[in-house]
């Protein structure tokens, strides 16, 4: 076991830090469900069932992040209400300190786990009846500015 593993994910980021890493899903949700307008309930609960599943993710600081919004997520909703920058400011932030803090594996697979959660999020609602193109044009939009700000290729997920 490395040293890194055995520190849990939060003691290698300052308060400020993790906290931006707490909101990354919230602005991802921001970007994607609200990109057509309109955040419905199915969005919403994509979002919530998302970070209720951390402990599925096999990287500790995808399963760590998500984990602790799900156990807070009420708290860290009104704070990142509170939270002053647009989702381009702050997901370009959660970059930075992934470029600075975790390896390169590590900070591809966080940003994977945050594009896949803006995918399930476009997926969540949308098409005719729940048939057709679940994404809109806009979702998918949405899905490439977040992927552009994170500094992530998308064809690594793909």
């Amino acid at each position: 076991m490395s040293v890194q593993e055995q520190v849990t994910s939060k003691e290698l980021f300052t308060s400020e830090e993790w906290q931006s890493l707490q909101y990354s899903p919230l602005w991802v949700f921001s970007a994607v469900a609200g990109a057509d307008g309109e955040i419905d309930d199915q969005e919403t609960h994509a979002l919530v069932k998302e970070v209720e599943e951390a402990p599925l993710y096999k990287i500790p600081l995808v399963r760590d992040v998500f984990a602790s919004v799900s156990i807070d997520f009420n708290n860290i909703m009104k704070q990142y209400g509170a939270d002053s920058r647009d989702v381009s400011e702050g997901l370009g932030d959660v970059a930075d300190i992934l470029a600075k803090k975790v390896s390169t594996e590590e900070s591809k697979s966080f940003k994977g786990a945050l594009i896949f959660l803006g995918v399930n999020i476009a997926n969540a609602s949308g098409g005719f009846l729940g048939f057709g193109d679940h994404m809109s044009d806009e979702e998918k939009a949405a899905i490439g500015l977040i992927a552009a700000v994170l500094r992530a290729d998308l064809s690594d997920f793909t």
